[in-house]
């Protein structure tokens, strides 16, 4: 047994173990770098004034990767047209409630602005806003569009179809 304990087996054993270790130490951070995001488009709503139309989109953008991601910046594209989502909050929705003639409570939904951080296993969803200058005819004659994520990783697109305006 000591005859096998010379310095140029432990040498390559120890060499071994080396690459072993920094074979799944890159496997593991291949796995744990990769992004792994989902939007569900849930509904819109656009709201037209002057030409200008501005579309707020429900929708839920999930990372399924244990590490955070950050979303920098946001695109709507329409016919090869990037709209970029809005980086300051709007107002989407706002309720009172009153008891006899006084206001004991309210509530008010905003946009989720741009730049966002999603942690790892975790989600960000609600109203992202979008200013175009497309008409809402033309959005229901075109449907299709795209959003287009920049992460700090890459750039994703995801496919959607603009269903009819539902109500909010």
């Amino acid at each position: 047994m000591i005859k096998y304990l010379t310095k140029e087996n432990i040498a390559l054993t120890l060499s071994i173990i080396s690459i072993v270790l920094a074979v799944i130490s890159f496997i593991k951070t291949l796995i744990n770098e990769y992004v792994r995001l989902n939007i569900s488009y849930i509904s819109h709503f656009s709201h037209e004034v002057n030409n200008e139309t501005t579309i707020l989109i429900f929708m839920t953008i999930t990372n399924k990767s244990r590490l955070p991601i950050s979303l920098s910046s946001a695109y709507l594209e329409i016919d090869n047209k990037k709209y970029h989502f809005d980086w300051r909050p709007q107002e989407v929705l706002s309720e009172t409630t009153k008891i006899n003639n006084q206001i004991v409570d309210r509530k008010v939904t905003y946009t989720i602005p741009m730049p966002q951080t999603i942690l790892g296993l975790g989600a960000l969803g609600g109203y992202f806003g979008v200013e175009t200058d497309l008409s809402n005819k033309y959005i229901e004659e075109h449907p299709n569009a795209k959003i287009i994520l920049h992460t700090n990783k890459k750039i994703l697109e995801f496919p959607i179809i603009l269903s009819k305006n539902t109500k909010v």
